[in-house]
Order: C-alpha cells, then sequence, then structure tokens
C-alpha cells in the first residue's frame, strides 16, 4: 500500500513539473513577444507624405555690385576700372577679358567696334588687351559706375571731354606712368604695333596709386548695385518672347551673335558672324547671362577719320533684355553724362535684372530692324 502510494505520489509530481515547465515557457514566449512589439513600436518612422522643405539659401557676406554674386571682399564703397579692348580681326585673340564684370560693344568708324570691359577685382586680372584709344561717348558709360578709365590715346573729342570732366584715366601713349603699359615680344612678331599694347590688374593698381586717384566711389553709388538683382537663390524669365540666339549686325564688317547654352544658363559670344569669341588667356569661348541692347541715336561727326557721334547721355531710348533664352522690350534713361544709366520694364517700374555677368550692346537706333532672335549658332568646344 504504501509503495502504491508512493508511486501516485511521484506521478503527481511529475506532472506538477511538467505543468511548471510549460507555463515557464509560455511565459518566455510572450515575454519575448511583447519585446519585440516594444523594439517595433520604437524604431523611427517614416512619413512619405511630409512636405519637402525648400533648401536653404545663404547669401554670400559679400557681393559684387556689378554682378550681384559672390565676391571675395567687400567692394560696395570702392572704385572698379574700365578698360578700352582692341576688337579688329588683326587683333585677336583678346588677353583677359573673361575676367571682366560686364562688357560694353558700341560701333567706331569703319564699321568697326571696340570693346570696353568693367570690373571690380582688377587686381587680381592677369594680363589683359590688347588697350586701344578712346571715343567721347565710351566716357559716359564708364561714368555710370564711376569707373577709373583705361585707354591708349583717343579721339579729339575724347581727349576734351576728359580734360574737361575731369575724368580719372591713365592713358597708354599720352601720359607718363611708370612700367604700366608694355609692347608684348610674341604679339609684334605677327601684329601691327598698335595691336600689341598691354597691361596687368597689377600694373593698374599701380598706376592708380601713382596717379593718385580717388579709390572710394561717389557718395551717389557707394552701397548700390549697378542694377536692381533679383532676390538672391532666385532668377526671373523675360516675357517678350523665345531669345535662343541674338543676332546683332553692327556694319558688313561686324555682327555679334549670342547663342543660349541651356547646361550653363548663359549666352555664349560669337563675333564676324559666326566665330566663337576667345579669351586668349583661357582658350575658353566668352559668355554671358544677361544682355542688354541699347538702342541709341548715331551719326558721323563729319571728321576727315570718320568719328562717330553717339548719343548716351541726356537721353532715353528703347532697348531689349535677354535672360534665360528669353527677352522682352525695355526702355532706358540716363539723365546726364555722369550719371548711371537706369533700365526699365515694359510696366515703366525699374527693371528686375538676373545675378550674373552682363553684355551691353549700344546699338543704332537706326538699324533695329536687322536684329534677330532666332539664329542657331554652335557653341565652341574647350
Amino acid at each position: 500500500m504504501k509503495k502504491t502510494i508512493k508511486i501516485w505520489f511521484s506521478a503527481v509530481l511529475l506532472i506538477f513539473c511538467l505543468a511548471l515547465l510549460c507555463s515557464c515557457g509560455g511565459e518566455s514566449e510572450q515575454t519575448s513577444g511583447s519585446e519585440s512589439d516594444t523594439s517595433e513600436e520604437t524604431l523611427p518612422q517614416t512619413d512619405d507624405t511630409s512636405p519637402e522643405t525648400d533648401p536653404v539659401i545663404v547669401v554670400p557676406e559679400y557681393l559684387n555690385p556689378l554682378t550681384g554674386l559672390s565676391a571675395r571682399r567687400d567692394f560696395s564703397n570702392e572704385r572698379p576700372v574700365a578698360v578700352m579692348i582692341n576688337n579688329l580681326w588683326s587683333a585677336l585673340p583678346q588677353e583677359g577679358i573673361s575676367d571682366c564684370d560686364i562688357m560694353y560693344e558700341c560701333l567706331v568708324e569703319g564699321g568697326i567696334t571696340r570693346l570696353m570691359v568693367v570690373t571690380y577685382d582688377y587686381e587680381n586680372i592677369g594680363v589683359i588687351g590688347s588697350v586701344r584709344s578712346s571715343r567721347h561717348y565710351y566716357l559716359d558709360l564708364a561714368q555710370n559706375y564711376d569707373a577709373i578709365y583705361v585707354h591708349a590715346g583717343g579721339s579729339d573729342q575724347a581727349y576734351l571731354e576728359i580734360k574737361q570732366r575731369g575724368i580719372n584715366n591713365l592713358d597708354g601713349v599720352n601720359m607718363y606712368i611708370p612700367d604700366m603699359f608694355y609692347r608684348d615680344p610674341e604679339r609684334l612678331k605677327t601684329m601691327s604695333y598698335e595691336h600689341t599694347l598691354m597691361t596687368t590688374g597689377e600694373k593698374i593698381a599701380a598706376g592708380i596709386a601713382y596717379k593718385k586717384y580717388r579709390t572710394e566711389i561717389s557718395e551717389e553709388l557707394a552701397g548700390k548695385d549697378a542694377f536692381l538683382f533679383v532676390e538672391y537663390g532666385t532668377d526671373r524669365l523675360p516675357s517678350g518672347g523665345d531669345a535662343t540666339c541674338l543676332w546683332l549686325p553692327y556694319s558688313k564688317y561686324q555682327t555679334a551673335c549670342f547663342s543660349y547654352d541651356e547646361t550653363s544658363g548663359t549666352y555664349y559670344r560669337f563675333q564676324f558672324e559666326d566665330v566663337p569669341h576667345i579669351d586668349g588667356t583661357t582658350g575658353k569661348q566668352i559668355d554671358f547671362t544677361n544682355i542688354l541692347v541699347l538702342l541709341c541715336p548715331a551719326k558721323a561727326i563729319g571728321d576727315s577719320k570718320g568719328h562717330l557721334d553717339i548719343t548716351t547721355e541726356n537721353t532715353s531710348g528703347e532697348g531689349y533684355y535677354l535672360y534665360g533664352g528669353k527677352y522682352e522690350k525695355i526702355t532706358w534713361s540716363k539723365p546726364d553724362e555722369d550719371s548711371p544709366t537706369v533700365y526699365y520694364g515694359a510696366d515703366g517700374k525699374e527693371l528686375v535684372m538676373n545675378r550674373g555677368k552682363t553684355f551691353i550692346s549700344v546699338f543704332p537706333d537706326y538699324n533695329e530692324e536687322s536684329i534677330e532672335f532666332c539664329h542657331t549658332m554652335t557653341v565652341s568646344e574647350e
């Protein structure tokens, strides 16, 4: 009997232990599952429907007043320089022209054009040239920016106005400035003497110091941009129509063309109809973000050299603004010879321009009908 009870008790004990083990195993599995659920709840959640945030636009500490783009230092109270550049076929290539912030092109005698480049950071320019002579209407354009004017000789009218208006100028022909200009020995081998006069940014700075010219910009222009720019990091497309290429036939000798490139967002310049305009220093074709065409009265003065009188001051006129493959009609006004030109949109308000380098064509108004916006050119490969 005792043996039966003992066996019975052992069986009960065994059943109890097995039940206890099953209970512990269940709790273990449930606990494990609970931990897993908790882990899933703490994982980072993604919401594909959350709105995208606009990128933060950081405005640089210093902005170039001529381009509205980043500058290496504060130029807002300094004077830029304006340099006259030879633009004859026989004088190509020019050097250092891609360093400009603004470039002008105007007719001079004989159907040829001359360029004037304007820049703030001139001290960092390498070789620039060839430098050529002045015409009186270029003085009005340089005065848009209170620029120190660099040239090599000039017409009688130009010299008269330089003297009468007290223009701060650096002359490579009729002015003594130690070591500022030089004749390039390589150009002397293949070009006429008048196409060989060069200078550098360092030499220009030394010339300004030698002449003790004022380097602070006029009170009228201090702290102001050359144009009314769009808000930094934005752009504005002109509303007048397509302008993937601008065709500007100044004369039988010179036709300038600008072809819009979507990749760079700029207009590449050609001249003499289809020749890429190359900077001899960089070997690259020059390009511009903005193009302004100013239609101006132009006529011969009547002297023996065929010099022109182009009205750029005390007047107003019409023109065009190009950006991003589009164009629109504009008007402009220059109240006097020393005040800056102001540009207006079709609504009569000051023209809002995009930030970047600007090309300005002073084009004879009698030839406006020859301007086209549809030619297709091939950009030069680097």
